[in-house]
């Protein structure tokens, strides 16, 4: 997945909606298997081909995201608080 493989920009985000960036951030979460609580994102991640459902969100262990990783989340997450783009409830 790309998003495990470099630091994003602005241009990686701009023209995007709330729920493609929400999408984008937890994508990366769901890469490593956790789930959430969300049930539309659930349903979103159950629906992808590559995706294996193992930690609760509560005991998922954030030490499975690389530096990489933890930054692109951290900058979608401020990135969506700086243009009022989200779609999920946080």
């Amino acid at each position: 997945m790309w998003l495990s493989q470099r630091l994003l920009t602005d241009a990686d985000l701009d023209g995007k909606d709330g729920f493609e960036l929400d999408i984008m951030g937890n994508s990366i979460f769901a890469s490593h298997g956790r789930r959430f609580d969300t049930p539309e994102l659930q349903d979103y991640f159950n629906n992808q081909p590559w995706y294996r459902p193992i930690y609760s969100p509560k005991a998922f262990p954030l030490k499975l995201l690389s530096k990489l990783e933890q930054e692109n989340v951290d900058y979608i997450s401020k990135y969506q608080a700086r243009y009022d783009l989200r779609y999920f409830k946080k």
